[in-house]
């Protein structure tokens, strides 16, 4: 078998960046880069293409990279597609001449990508959503009513030619169900370097950090900036409406961040970047871990985040905004989701009063967004019957 990954980067091909044409993280920029990896470190029997274009070609790029063939090709801008390859469109006809071949769109709601999924509708056509709202929520939700013609066009016609489409939004699901089209709820990449984040003890954690062991540490890992929610979290710190036997700690914050001088005048205890072994202490150290995000589209459209994953494989539960898509009821064991910032500091003494076994934490954390879980649901669709 053979799965053709079809990635989108318009922000790549319109101003440089970090990828030069001819790096190897040219040839295998795209989420589907991480899903062949994983595949292949498990001896799966199935080739991996890698295909993509970009603007700044005048001709097509092939490169075997990390064991997944690369085709970049090149692309013209188009008033109605934004950009559009027409020797992609050509090769895609010849590839969907295979027998055993996948075509697995990274990205849904492009008019390039449907022209592209038309073209190899004989074949296997799965696209997965990376985040970002489709036309009919743009309509109801936004109030752009051009996007009731283009959801009317993607019901009706442009999204004919998919067999399968895969996100891990709610919102998403419901629009492809409204569509009548299938939709597996799954996280798109499953968590990383689980074999670093282990549950240790927390005692032990809290002592190798230098932080106080009989405190209720409260921890959140990430970017202090807005989107992040840490205008919620600065005004839960300011009214000091909590618990005097909280222990507040702040991971990964640059000093550049917007957040970082109001907490460090709190005498906040920060710390900046952190390699995943040192995070795996501090999720160790951490009685629970909030991530606090509120903006619409993020809780609509986007994922999970691997950060309140990575502190559930670790053994501690969390109290997550990001988890209204949790694919599954195991949610409500181990983590609490505030709806506004009234909500944060009793979900956190509501989950500190449950004891929530840690082992359970890793165990319902793994269930879902492991790699091994991801892979499975993976390989279901790509041998799913046509």
């Amino acid at each position: 078998m053979k799965i053709v990954f079809i990635n989108k980067y318009p922000l790549y091909s319109r101003k440089i960046d970090a990828y030069e044409p001819g790096e190897d993280s040219f040839y295998l920029f795209g989420m589907g880069q991480f899903i062949a990896d994983e595949f292949r470190k498990r001896g799966y029997p199935v080739n991996f293409e890698n295909w993509r274009m970009d603007l700044r070609l005048q001709m097509t790029m092939e490169k075997e990279v990390n064991g997944i063939y690369c085709r970049i090709f090149p692309a013209k801008e188009r008033r109605l597609l934004s950009e559009f390859s027409i020797p992609m469109l050509k090769a895609l006809r010849q590839a969907r001449k295979e027998k055993e071949v996948v075509f697995h769109f990274m990205g849904v709601h492009l008019l390039a990508y449907h022209v592209y999924a038309a073209a190899v509708s004989s074949r296997t056509v799965i696209a997965t959503h990376l985040g970002g709202p489709n036309p009919f929520y743009k309509f109801h939700g936004m109030g752009r009513r051009m996007s009731f013609s283009y959801y009317l066009l993607e019901r009706y016609l442009l999204l004919k030619p998919y067999d399968h489409f895969v996100s891990i939004s709610t919102e998403e699901a419901n629009y492809f169900n409204r569509v009548r089209k299938p939709v597996t709820r799954m996280p798109i990449v499953g968590v990383p370097n689980v074999h670093l984040l282990t549950i240790r003890d927390r005692a032990k954690s809290r002592k190798l950090l230098g932080l106080p062991v009989h405190k209720r540490i409260i921890l959140q890992v990430g970017r202090a900036m807005e989107d992040r929610g840490f205008d919620w979290i600065l005004d839960i710190l300011r009214s000091q409406n909590y618990n005097r036997d909280y222990h507040f700690v702040f991971a990964g914050v640059h000093e550049e961040d917007d957040y970082y001088k109001p907490l460090v005048d709190q005498n906040q205890h920060v710390t900046g970047y952190l390699t995943i072994r040192e995070l795996a202490e501090y999720y160790n150290a951490a009685d629970v871990l909030i991530y606090l995000p509120h903006g619409k589209m993020d809780l609509k459209f986007a994922g999970t985040s691997y950060v309140p994953l990575e502190a559930l494989v670790c053994g501690t539960p969390v109290v997550a905004t990001t988890f209204v898509s949790f694919p599954g009821p195991d949610v409500v064991e181990v983590s609490r989701i505030p709806k506004t910032k009234e909500d944060v500091m009793p979900c956190v003494e509501d989950i500190l009063r449950a004891n929530i076994n840690r082992e359970r934490c890793r165990e319902i954390a793994l269930k879902y967004f492991s790699w091994d879980s991801v892979l499975e649901k993976y390989w279901r669709l790509y041998n799913a019957p046509q």
